[in-house]
């Protein structure tokens, strides 16, 4: 895995990223938001569970787990935000015409993965309907 921190933000090269954050005081954050880069997304994040992957320099995969996910690729400034109370995961792959972003299938990760990082920060994930959701 390729991870670089800075104040903020995290940017991810290679590899994959799972968290569930409440907080984001403990990232130096001050309490708002971060993003996270890699070479063909950036996720901007609150207290939110996520799952990034970098499948490979074209391609990465991110899933919006429970919370709130900005989302946009990185040669673009218009952000989708996404609300997911169980799982919504995008691929952004980079192609001739740009980055397109398409709908993906739950990959590499499951709830009860997500439910062991909530239990290590001491919080827990509510699972259901977006009305549901635990943030």
């Amino acid at each position: 895995m390729d991870v670089t921190r800075t104040q903020g933000s995290i940017d991810l090269q290679t590899g994959a990223l799972a968290a569930v954050f409440s907080k984001l005081q403990a990232l130096g954050s001050g309490g708002g938001a971060f993003g996270i880069t890699t070479p063909t997304a950036v996720a901007g994040v609150r207290g939110t569970a996520f799952y990034i992957k970098v499948e490979d320099p074209a391609s990465t995969y991110v899933c919006t787990c429970n919370g709130t996910l900005t989302q946009r690729a990185p040669e673009r400034k218009t952000k989708i935000r996404v609300t997911a109370a169980n799982h919504e995961a995008y691929r952004f792959s980079r192609t001739s015409k740009g980055v397109r972003r398409t709908r993906a299938g739950l990959l590499y990760h499951d709830d009860a993965l997500m439910d062991r990082l909530a239990a290590e920060v001491g919080t827990r994930l509510i699972w259901g309907s977006e009305e549901e959701s635990g943030y």
